[in-house]
């Protein structure tokens, strides 16, 4: 929370995304895409736990391998040291003092003026003594907060005074009115109370309060432990200890012991369990005593614990353990939150900005060569829907759906374009109980498919493909070709192909068709054979007549000035390039209500036409091309001349076009030299492969 959330659109349902994952810490580079619903999950349950007082769960995060399930837990690690710094988040522990004993007592204060008639002698305390004064100093291993040392009975009453005027919501946690003392701190705390008769405020005088900050570095508040073969915590005596030999003999005859160890390390902090699942079963199991009650039983003492236990595994080792008879205990002490793969291409493409980071120091990067992967990825990992989930309405359009068409529906919500538009309207409706349709099963949607990991692997290796000067889209593409051989190597290679769902192989067309979409646009568009904003006019002028239409109403003729009927040509000219299912009436009507119900939403912002109806906007610009078709080709016949040096063949009517073309290729969208040309030639050749 003290972070903050942002509001995000997941799947056609608002969402709130927490900072915190967005991991701008100094000198971090950490940073957490998408998950918003394993956020969301894994505050709900520490929510809980803050509420009740106490920590009675362990999160164990579960997903494919290559999910960010231990990129969760760091960030989250990454927050607490973090937050420790702030005033906010400022946190404290004791230690224990005693004096030289050569020292006398008006020594062993710190000075400062004393108030009239204050008891100096109860002031005084150990805790600011220069270290050449101190005979002993004896840590708190599991960071006791100093309030502990008020007696419980005094100390209720004293929470109870400060929260007086304070919200009903603010609460005073459990731990803080019932907790007590480590057994170490315990045994010098009452060692000393008897050995000054029962004195409270001489027994503070030995107690030094200081800040500390949580640090995974040096394993402070923040611990993981990888599989291992050895307990997490032990115990050892310290008073034989020869720099306790100094203690006063009130303490001398006491036995104390101190635990150590990563469960020790990481109190009053979090615990994160690397692959859980992969430790042997037996060095677990006093988690369900541990979790449960809050406190581990060591040789010779009981220690009460108070942390955020994390684990993380993978779904086969999962898989493994359900069919363990120990599962239902375990199950009782854990929350399971999934972690899938992402399913929207567009957010995943963040994931590999280190990528291109690395790359683009030895190589050139051409635009969409991470979408492209990216999209390839999503595909490998959707399921088939299955239409008796849904309604009877939903249901029908849902199965139609190919996998392409479910990622742009889960990515920015566009809905296939020959669907009518109440079934656009009622597709999108259900795209919430699409994403969580698989989700309770054991094969969850986002469980098998490219990982994060294999496509970096597959931008890596398509950065030396020695038949491409750059790290392009057609090199992506090529190595994924070699990638899906492998099928012997990675296990969503064997699945079996459900109608177009899990063909790895096909999905490689599917995307070089939408690369060869988009980069075809972008040449069309810097040919700039007519002025963008056209498109908006005849757009604007559409929705005039059609609004017009629906109301009943007349439009100004923008020539004479006069009242018309909406012209029946000039709506019937944009519809006619539109794949239209529904009677024109009914479909006019449909693009009012949508304007409508923009406006409701966005009172204060005009309605721009080419967010609104990306469909006909794209429309209006397929059409002009393709009335141009014979002008565009000389076009690029002659960007191919330029590219291939052969610059004196160029038309000389044509030349300063060219010239335009390629400078907004590269200042607009971002081409380099070498690979303007792979571009230019793959598009010319699928346009003659589509001729």
């Amino acid at each position: 929370e003290y972070f903050g959330t942002s509001k995000m659109d997941r799947y056609g349902f608002p969402m709130d995304r927490f900072l915190l994952f967005d991991g701008k810490f100094p000198g971090r580079t950490d940073f957490l895409s998408g998950q918003e619903e394993v956020q969301n999950e894994i505050f709900r349950h520490l929510k809980g736990m803050a509420e009740e007082g106490r920590t009675d769960k362990l999160l164990l995060l579960h997903g494919p391998n290559g999910s960010s399930k231990t990129t969760v837990v760091n960030l989250i690690f990454r927050g607490l040291e973090h937050y420790s710094r702030t005033d906010e988040g400022a946190i404290y522990r004791l230690a224990w003092i005693f004096p030289k004993p050569h020292m006398t007592e008006r020594q062993l204060g710190f000075t400062r003026p004393k108030a009239s008639g204050e008891d100096e002698e109860d002031d005084d305390s150990f805790a600011f003594l220069e270290p050449d004064s101190v005979a002993a100093k004896i840590p708190c291993e599991l960071r006791d907060p100093p309030i502990f040392l008020i007696p419980r009975e005094e100390r209720v009453e004293y929470l109870d005074s400060l929260m007086k005027g304070k919200s009903p919501e603010s609460i005073i946690p459990s731990r803080f009115l019932e907790g007590d003392l480590s057994p170490k701190s315990k045994a010098i705390f009452e060692g000393l109370l008897t050995g000054y008769h029962g004195d409270w405020k001489k027994v503070i005088r030995h107690v030094q309060v200081e800040r500390y900050f949580i640090s995974r570095r040096f394993r402070i508040g923040a611990v993981t432990i990888d599989p291992q073969m050895h307990v997490d915590a032990g115990a050892r005596q310290v008073t034989a200890d020869h720099s306790l030999e100094l203690l006063p003999p009130m303490l001398q005859n006491i036995r104390l012991i101190e635990p150590v160890g990563d469960l020790v390390d990481a109190n009053c902090g979090a615990l994160e369990y690397g692959d859980f699942l992969k430790r042997p079963l037996d060095m677990n199991k006093y988690l369900l005593n541990t979790i449960e009650t809050g406190m581990v039983s060591l040789p010779g003492l009981l220690i009460n614990l108070d942390m955020v236990f994390f684990g993380t595994t993978n779904e086969n080792h999962l898989d493994a353990f359900k069919k363990s008879l120990d599962f239902t205990s375990f199950k009782a002490r854990m929350e399971l939150v999934q972690v899938p793969y992402l399913l929207q291409y567009s957010e995943e493409e963040t994931i590999y900005r280190d990528v291109i980071c690395a790359v683009a120091r030895r190589r050139p990067i051409l635009p969409h060569t991470i979408r492209v992967a990216t999209l390839w990825a999503v595909l490998t990992r959707l399921q088939k829907p299955d239409r008796k989930n849904y309604s009877e309405e939903a249901g029908p359009l849902v199965e139609r759906l190919t996998p392409l068409e479910k990622a742009k529906l889960y990515d920015h919500g566009e809905a296939p374009a020959g669907m009518k538009e109440e079934e656009k309207k009622i597709l999108k409706q259900v795209v919430g109980e699409m994403r969580r349709e698989f989700m309770d099963e054991v094969f969850f949607e986002g469980r098998f498919g490219a990982s994060p990991r294999e496509v970096k692997t597959i931008l890596y290796e398509a950065s030396h493909h020695k038949d491409y000067p750059c790290l392009s889209p057609l090199s992506v593409l090529d190595t994924i070709r070699d990638f899906v051989r492998e099928k012997h190597v990675y296990d969503f290679l064997k699945l079996e192909p459900n109608g177009k769902y899990n063909d790895n192989t096909a999905f490689i067309d599917d995307v070089q068709n939408e690369y060869l979409g988009w980069v075809t646009a972008e040449l069309e568009s810097a040919m700039e054979l007519v002025d963008e904003s056209e498109y908006d006019r005849k757009c604007s002028e559409y929705f005039m007549h059609v609004v017009a239409f629906t109301r009943n109403e007349k439009v100004v003729n923008p020539g004479t000035g006069s009242l018309e009927s909406p012209s029946d040509e000039i709506m019937a000219t944009v519809e006619g390039l539109l794949d239209v299912q529904d009677p024109i009436e009914v479909f006019r009507e449909n693009l009012v209500a949508r304007i409508g119900a923009f406006r409701v939403d966005n009172p204060d912002t005009p309605v721009n036409y080419k967010d609104l109806f990306p469909d006909i906007f794209t429309a209006l610009k397929t059409d002009f091309f393709t009335r141009r078709r014979a002008l565009v080709i000389q076009i690029e016949e002659q960007l191919i001349l330029h590219e291939t040096g052969e610059t004196s063949s160029i038309l000389p009517k044509l030349k300063d076009m060219v010239d335009q073309t390629l400078r907004n290729l590269k200042e607009r969208y971002g081409y380099c030299d070498e690979g303007l040309k792979e571009v230019i030639l793959f598009v010319k050749k699928h346009r003659k492969l589509n001729d």
